[in-house]
């Protein structure tokens, strides 16, 4: 989407979006926890190893980086071409829609490489508080390779410290745990509810209007009623 700038765009919200892109990323990353419940607060670990820099921990994170986002993309336009007149509704639902879908389709991951279903389960409810993110980074900004180099750095960094082909997630059912899902996932939930006012949600619906190729609808049904 070319980007045009609306007089309702605010440079400070854009920088705080890319942080909490950024926070997000650094906490699925580096987060680690026990069984001491502060240390899904205050935990963090970088493993990087030199023997992970290899080309499949490169292509692997490339590979959802580029294609998922794509999908996603694709699924964000479907709810918003679905319910394009519902202008209350259709971007809730194309952002928590398309959201939930991204983290269901993790699903598949129970069994890869030794992961349990109670991690699968938790990666399928983790992974949903970044989609809900990088869904209205994209349509904030109108930039689809933003969310695409967001989802590739936080695939990378974890195959640098595990390698590509381990399991993806782990849960070990502590209470540290259960509250690290919640943040994971409620921390871009209400961020995110945040942006749906004001005039972060005004430059987002005119950036939606443009996808949807309503720019214009206002003023045709203003004049069509005048008539």
């Amino acid at each position: 989407m070319k980007f045009i700038k609306s007089r309702n765009f605010q440079i400070s919200t854009f920088i705080l979006l890319l942080a909490f892109a950024t926070l997000d990323l650094f906490y699925n990353a580096f987060s680690v926890t026990d069984k001491q419940i502060w240390t899904a607060f205050f935990y963090f670990s970088s493993d990087i190893q030199a023997k992970y820099f290899t080309l499949p921990s490169l292509t692997s994170a490339i590979e959802p980086g580029i294609l998922e986002e794509t999908e996603r993309y694709l699924m964000i336009l479907i709810f918003l071409t679905g319910f394009k007149y519902a202008r209350k509704w259709r971007l809730p639902i194309a952002v928590y829609a398309s959201g939930i879908l991204f983290g269901l389709s993790h699903a598949g991951n129970v069994g890869w490489n030794g992961e349990t279903f109670s991690a699968t389960i938790a990666q399928v409810i983790g992974v949903m508080g970044s989609g809900f993110l990088w869904a209205v980074l994209y349509l904030y900004t109108g930039k689809l390779w933003l969310p695409m180099l967001y989802h590739f750095l936080m695939d990378y960094l974890a195959n640098l410290q595990s390698g590509w082909n381990s399991a993806g997630w782990t849960f070990s059912g502590y209470a540290s745990d259960y509250i690290q899902e919640i943040l994971m996932v409620g921390v871009p939930l209400v961020f995110t509810i945040w942006m749906m006012y004001g005039k972060r949600r005004a430059v987002i619906e005119e950036n939606v209007d443009c996808l949807l190729n309503l720019k214009d609808s206002k003023f045709i049904n203003k004049k069509v009623s005048r008539n």
